[in-house]
């Protein structure tokens, strides 16, 4: 402004002594006002010109800044390494945690099944994520920020190395902090979990920053507020370059990152609602019910013809067993009931488990989700409570109110059950029948190491494509864990009681000479010497029926057919195969049968003859071996 000041002097004053003379020459006298305007075009033009340099980048004040200019060995310097390498410890702690038992089935652990208001919720946090990545795209800045050599003046220590270490630092803290986050999204059950754990995540990211508040505040052990101020104020890169490109790459950068996050999303979607998640959880459960018993079959009006002549109860330990999933012809889970699997009580043969087709007079037992009440029920198809009960699925037993979608993950406890009024099951027990072994497959048929064959007890293999145990034949023990010792392969039957004969018993194996079971226990037949394969013969089978062990009469099974032992014996096992003792075993037909018993063995036990209770049966091993190997078992 000088200079105008003096054109304006001149021109005011003409007749200044102290002014300078003007050319004698008309057409050559300027002006001032036109001076004035020439110059402040000038300084406009010069002044664009230098505000194509004159741009300053400010670096985010964080650790990371304070580890590319503090001083080698300096405390500052210290302070900033543990918090970048504690932030990032705590991240990674985060991946190996989340992250820790995902399979091809179950990658990135995602929960079986959500909610559409959870996958809102996951959607909104995705979003949020993105949004609040500020490291990643603060540290994109290394890219286009050139570096300024005139911080070093006041700070000695910076260099262009570490300018660009400290933000690639920064960017591998981002990124972890997103994929930490996206972890924690995708595997959320609610929304409150999702945003508990979106909000623990973002403190862990701002560690670096609030580190750095701490230290300017003066709070840290250490003094490091001089440090920090001197940071502040000179590390400043100035003469930038203006580059429009610049916010356009990082809005593409987070383009870029929400694109990939929702397609990670949507694959993780893509698989739940095919089912594929749930052959990562257990698909066998053990169920073993409460001693209780409905009286049904008096009262039903809508019920097939061969069950109102029946004076029965519907007694529920007759539908313990193991109950699988049903699923498609080719392998995927049937889905139908609220995108949950429906689990049905099965059958054991030479190839496993299996659900039989059944007619409508024999139904197994049903575990389902019935949208209707928001719980996980057990039914019997064709049973109900009362023909006015349409909005219930007929449930006989129902859990408390849950959203779940595993039934692994149900609450087993405090469950209802009906029995002509609603009663608290006591003691029911729904066990996953898989061992879940750390498989290593070490032969063709994939079966795990020593160090799972304690999910066995010790007794065998656990199996890596069906997840059950496989026993070893030379332990002499069976059952869903190799729990129950079956070694005694052939015993006598006496009594004092003048209607119970003397008898011997052999265990019943199938074709590939294992023994069969029946509610996880082996069953036994009555030797019939070849003289005696008569019409007139018994034919009697010693099994469990879920709730005791009993003799069953079968010889009506065998009418018509013709007696040679190869046909009995595929009859008898077609017969065990299908065995069902709610609708194949009745008490009042039944000879002799033991008291209610958990027992794996049929000895030591109080049995009912004919009418009278509390008969003593005598049972002894014709192997000696055999009953020490089964001494636990049979006492």
């Amino acid at each position: 402004m000088g200079s105008l000041e003096h054109l304006e002097r001149i021109q005011l004053n003409p007749e200044n002594e102290d002014s300078a003379s003007l050319p004698e020459d008309e057409s050559s006298f300027v002006t001032a006002p036109t001076i004035e305007k020439e110059f402040l075009q000038s300084a406009k033009i010069s002044n664009e010109d230098n505000n194509e340099n004159d741009h300053e980048y400010r670096p985010v004040d964080d650790v990371y800044a304070m580890l590319a200019t503090c001083a080698p060995y300096s405390k500052s310097l210290h302070y900033a390494l543990f918090i970048c390498f504690a932030q990032m410890f705590i991240l990674l702690i985060f991946v190996v945690d989340q992250l820790k038992g995902a399979t091809t089935s179950r990658f990135m652990n995602i929960p079986v099944m959500n909610t559409w208001i959870v996958i809102s919720g996951q959607v909104l946090a995705i979003y949020a994520t993105v949004m609040t990545a500020s490291d990643i795209t603060t540290s994109l800045d290394m890219f286009y920020v050139v570096y300024d050599e005139n911080v070093e003046k006041h700070l000695p220590y910076a260099s262009k190395w570490r300018w660009y270490a400290s933000n690639c630092l920064r960017m591998i803290e981002g990124i972890l902090s997103v994929i930490v986050a996206f972890l924690f999204i995708v595997q959320s059950t609610n929304n409150l979990e999702l945003f508990q754990n979106f909000a623990a995540v973002s403190f862990v990211s701002e560690l670096d920053n609030i580190a750095f508040y701490i230290a300017e505040n003066g709070y840290t052990v250490v003094d490091l507020s001089k440090e920090t101020a001197n940071i502040k104020e000179h590390f400043v890169f100035k003469n930038q370059p203006k580059d429009k490109v610049v916010k356009k790459i990082q809005r593409q950068s987070l383009s870029c990152l929400m694109l990939v996050l929702y397609g990670f999303f949507l694959a993780s979607i893509a698989v739940q609602l095919r089912g594929e998640v749930y052959n990562s959880t257990c698909q066998s459960f053990l169920v073993t019910f409460d001693i209780f018993e409905y009286d049904y079959f008096r009262f039903c009006d809508i019920c097939p013809d061969a069950w109102k002549n029946r004076t029965d109860n519907i007694v529920y330990p007759n539908f313990n067993g193991v109950y699988i999933p049903k699923k498609f012809p080719n392998g995927n889970f049937d889905l139908s009931d609220e995108k949950r699997p429906t689990y049905v009580q099965s059958t054991q043969d030479e190839e496993g488990l299996t659900i039989i087709d059944v007619s409508k007079e024999e139904p197994r037992g049903i575990f389902k989700y019935c949208k209707f009440i928001n719980a996980w029920v057990f039914t019997i198809e064709g049973v109900n409570k009362s023909p006015e009960d349409k909005d219930s699925c007929d449930w006989l037993m129902k859990s408390q109110a849950t959203d779940e979608f595993d039934f692994n993950l149900v609450p087993k406890n405090n469950w209802d059950i009906w029995t002509g009024v609603i009663e608290k099951a006591i003691d029911l027990r729904i066990d996953c029948a898989e061992c879940q072994a750390p498989y290593v497959e070490n032969d063709e048929d994939s079966i795990a190491t020593s160090s799972s064959n304690s999910l066995c007890n010790y007794h065998g293999k656990c199996m890596k494509e069906s997840q059950l145990c496989r026993c070893d034949e030379s332990s002499g023990y069976i059952g869903k864990q190799c729990e129950v010792c079956a070694d005694c392969t052939a015993f006598v039957v006496s009594s004092a009681h003048e209607e119970f004969p003397r008898q011997f018993y052999h265990r019943i194996n199938d074709i590939n000479k294992e023994p069969v079971q029946v509610h996880n226990r082996p069953a036994f037949f009555k030797q019939i010497e070849k003289n005696e394969l008569t019409p007139d013969a018994n034919m009697v089978i010693l099994l469990y029926t879920g709730n005791r062990w009993a003799f069953w009469n079968v010889t009506e099974r065998f009418s018509g057919i013709e007696y040679e032992r190869e046909v009995y014996w595929d009859k008898t096992l077609d017969i065990l195969h299908k065995f069902h003792t709610q609708w194949d075993l009745r008490l009042e037909v039944v000879p002799f049968f033991s008291e209610p018993t958990r027992k794996v063995a049929p000895f030591n036990l109080k049995w009912t003859v004919g009418i009278e209770e509390g008969h003593d049966l005598d049972f002894e091993c014709t192997s000696k071996p055999s009953e020490r190997t089964c001494s636990k078992m049979l006492s």
